[in-house]
């Protein structure tokens, strides 16, 4: 209907146990035979909400230093096709890095997954992170932001064309046998560009979304260039209302400036822990925090930033450690400068600082009654904060029940989220056609220089953040 606000879109952003570091000590770790096991438990929980998608993330090293208890790593697109089997509208959006695979390794995987599902696979595009990444794939060293974000958007304008490479008609088993497959109606891709040269086409029929959903997270420059221009949806942690109001902005604008005729969702993380009252959230939280290695989170800062920290530094400011905004290049650097801006403008100690990264991981945090938090997801959606949100829970057995027994209903009545699926996919579901993405040898100047001057922006406010308000 015209005139009638998108509804907010929901994804679950799964993680074994929960999203606190503490999750798996106070939950029930033998409750599930497998990792996939209970994957597919909350997939279908979210499910019975109408949640649109779960969103998988991967990284491709051991870690010897994780956040909270170790758990293993399960292979996304392994874990989202057994999810496929046992769930049956839900979109399975999972992880795969454009710096360690080749564009028809990932064509072939996400369209396989695509037509096993039946139109309900997504592929978050990601370019790594670490040094200890490329060395399990023969690398000495990480190859630099540049070249990640340059390969990434030539490897999914690839991508696309092999996806594109069968006529929707190529194949059909609604005709009789010896008339089925159409040779003529399959081309080569026959790509050659900087980074990839590729023959194509793909080994298997069209997809069923046409393209499965494209989704990409990244906060820099060349982040939001790649975003604006060739994702459907771009995932991003804000701990800032207006930070994150300021960046769907910047999306929407860099996107209008590369020609597209309409802009990729942009889906926060919203990190959610729930009680039945103010007093029992301030119990669970306090709980879980229990369960914080300070030690062993400030080994992890220390590595992150270049910096060597002790226990005795806890209780320092986080503005008088100066030397925690050098960028290493390690990681995420915007994520970095948004975790420290963060901490500036509340006025952390370097304990609170570690606290409040153990909790929620830089994404915004919600905690309170189902009537608090849905108020708080309906506020932020007023003010423009996002098109959806991707869903952290603090502890999955806790709060990801809490939240579709009690706050999505809400979030109905309050007209935010539609009563049930509105398709059979992915793209159906968010309201996400399938368009023409701009080449990555074609997007507009004007588009990267936004991007970059934005960037130069944030730079400048991080001198002055701690004078911004904030509510506590």
């Amino acid at each position: 209907m015209t005139g009638t606000p998108e509804p907010l879109r929901l994804g679950l952003f799964l993680r074994p146990f929960g999203h606190h570091v503490g999750a798996a000590a106070v939950g029930d770790v033998r409750k599930y035979p497998s990792q996939v096991a209970m994957y597919a438990d909350y997939a279908r929980r979210a499910e019975s909400a109408h949640f649109e998608f779960v969103f998988l993330a991967d990284s491709l090293l051991h870690t010897s230093r994780p956040k909270g208890d170790f758990v293993p790593q399960v292979e996304p697109f392994t874990a989202l096709s057994a999810i496929a089997a046992l769930t049956s509208r839900i979109g399975l959006v999972g992880t795969v890095s454009t710096t360690y695979n080749a564009p028809y390794h990932i064509a072939r995987r996400l369209a396989a997954l695509d037509h096993l599902s039946g139109g309900r696979a997504g592929w978050n595009v990601v370019t790594s992170r670490h040094d200890a990444e490329a060395r399990n794939f023969g690398l000495r060293d990480h190859p630099d932001h540049v070249e990640r974000y340059a390969r990434a958007s030539e490897a999914i304008e690839v991508v696309r064309q092999l996806w594109d490479s069968w006529e929707e008609d190529a194949f059909s088993l609604d005709r009789p046998y010896g008339e089925r497959f159409v040779p003529g109606k399959v081309r080569p891709v026959e790509f050659a560009g900087k980074h990839f040269t590729v023959a194509g086409p793909l080994d298997l029929p069209r997809p069923p979304q046409g393209a499965p959903l494209i989704v990409q997270a990244g906060g820099s420059a060349d982040g939001v260039a790649l975003g604006s221009g060739q994702a459907d949806v771009v995932f991003t942690a804000q701990s800032d209302p207006g930070e994150g109001i300021d960046y769907r902005q910047r999306i929407r604008e860099a996107a209008r400036l590369a020609g597209r005729p309409r802009p990729p969702l942009v889906v926060p993380g919203l990190y959610v822990l729930l009680g039945s009252s103010e007093e029992e959230v301030r119990r669970r939280s306090d709980r879980l925090a229990e369960f914080i290695d300070y030690g062993a989170e400030l080994e992890r800062l220390s590595l992150q930033h270049g910096l060597s920290l002790s226990e005795e530094d806890l209780d320092r400011p986080v503005s008088a450690v100066e030397e925690i905004l050098v960028p290493t290049g390690k990681g995420s650097l915007w994520l970095q400068a948004a975790q420290v801006r963060n901490a500036l403008r509340r006025g952390f100690t370097l304990r609170e600082y570690v606290r409040d990264n153990a909790e929620r991981s830089s994404h915004l945090p919600l905690a309170g009654t189902p009537e608090q938090v849905a108020a708080g997801i309906i506020a932020l959606r007023r003010r423009g904060f996002a098109d959806g949100l991707n869903i952290k829970p603090a502890v999955m057995d806790v709060d990801l029940p809490a939240f579709v027994d009690e706050v999505v209903p809400i979030l109905r009545r309050a007209g935010v989220r539609p009563a049930g699926y509105e398709g059979t996919t992915l793209r159906e579901n968010l309201g996400v056609a399938v368009g023409p993405a701009v080449s990555h040898g074609r997007r507009t100047a004007d588009a990267t220089h936004a991007a970059h001057a934005a960037d130069a922006a944030d730079a400048a406010d991080a001198t002055d953040a701690a004078d911004r308000s904030d509510d506590r």
